[in-house]
């Protein structure tokens, strides 16, 4: 049995996999890891696999249809997005009229969130898998026609729209495939970048979910969950090592998981079992501003280059409305203590969060100037 996995075309560069897809003006674009992690079960688990990204390949919705019938897959996967679903369904139209036999399964933020409502907009779309959707996938394509018994998919049964119970957070993250391993197989390294990280970088996941209330995110409402859940030490520096060892072209590891910083005896045990390997490794990850200076410091010795970090807001009572549990004592004591280690950051701001109005924007904006921060990114609350 074979499936395509495709990280569908758009007018322009856009990341599905960030937590903002949009345009930048930077050059940033995600690895669409989603795809990549179920890719990776489904060749685990024996089945052909070929995955594309149109995207960073800049094909157009023509040339995504001539490769679906060369491929002849028996299923093709893809995402979408708020920002593109239009779009996107009339690619996914496209390729059901040249190639009906083809089962399209979609997944991603917006298809989770909205999973009814997108089968209702694009008639093309046989299955959605909501959520994490890496052994949904592997469920949907053994039970074929009769998906009664998948959980975690919203689909089609005798012209009704059937949305089935969510599917429980993957507790033991270790069954994963390393996702290095598919972007070695499927993609060029040198398509993706940060506009912050070193280049050809590379995205992987030590955990997933997200134990914070952030009123703002939609990663833990669709697809990762806030249930946190870890690799064990060993299997998240396994992958480390294979990267050091089997893609040497790596200039920089970005840890995606919400918060790397969950779990501070983790962390260290992390870094410690980095340099018990003698791994001479650069990376970054995603933290908060409570971060301890030891913890911080541990991270500095075991190669960590640069943190981003989410302020959010200069105002302690928008701070607050975002329950965030940050004050702003602890984003200065942050940059004091990124600065005296050398240890780079990237500083995120949002405007317009509940209670901003313009002398609270202002707020933001003279804040931003006192975290000594490398770069900032401010994004528009929507």
């Amino acid at each position: 049995m074979k499936i395509l996995f495709l990280n569908l075309p758009y007018k322009f560069a856009i990341s599905r996999s960030s937590r903002w897809p949009e345009k930048t003006k930077s050059g940033t674009m995600y690895y669409p890891y989603w795809l990549c992690y179920a890719a990776g079960v489904c060749m685990d688990r024996g089945y052909d696999v070929e995955l594309v990204d149109c995207i960073v390949k800049k094909m157009s919705t023509e040339d995504v249809v001539e490769l679906v019938k060369q491929s002849a897959p028996d299923y093709i996967m893809g995402e979408i997005t708020t920002s593109t679903c239009f779009h996107d369904y009339e690619t996914l139209s496209a390729i059901k009229k040249a190639y009906p036999q083809g089962k399209i399964i979609i997944g991603g933020t917006h298809a989770t969130a909205l999973s009814e409502r997108v089968l209702e907009e694009c008639p093309d779309i046989d299955v959605i898998v909501r959520q994490e959707y890496d052994f949904t996938l592997d469920e949907v394509m053994k039970a074929g026609a009769d998906l009664s018994d998948v959980l975690g998919v919203t689909w089609r049964c005798d012209g009704q729209i059937v949305k089935n119970p969510d599917r429980p957070w993957t507790e033991d993250l270790d069954e994963l495939p390393f996702v290095s391993k598919v972007y070695e197989k499927f993609l060029d390294v040198n398509d993706y970048c940060y506009a912050f990280a070193r280049k050809p970088m590379i995205q992987i996941f030590s955990a997933r979910g997200c134990p914070f209330r952030c009123n703002f995110c939609s990663y833990p409402e669709t697809m990762s969950g806030r249930c946190f859940r870890k690799r064990s030490v060993k299997s998240f520096v396994d992958e480390l090592e294979y990267i050091a060892v089997h893609m040497p072209y790596i200039q920089e590891i970005f840890i995606e998981d919400d918060t790397f910083t969950v779990d501070k005896k983790r962390v260290l045990e992390i870094c410690d079992e980095i340099e018990r390997r003698g791994l001479k490794l650069v990376w970054s990850c995603n933290t908060r501003a409570d971060l301890p200076y030891e913890v911080m410091a541990k991270m500095k010795e075991a190669g960590c280059r640069l943190l981003v970090v989410g302020y959010e807001s200069g105002n302690q009572k928008v701070l607050d409305e975002t329950r965030k549990g940050i004050k702003l004592e602890d984003s200065l004591a942050f940059a004091q203590n990124t600065k005296k280690l050398g240890i780079k950051v990237f500083g995120c701001f949002m405007i317009g969060l509940k209670g901003d109005d313009l002398s609270t924007i202002e707020d933001t904006f003279r804040f931003a100037k006192k975290v000594y921060a490398n770069e900032v990114f401010f994004q528009q609350a929507v």
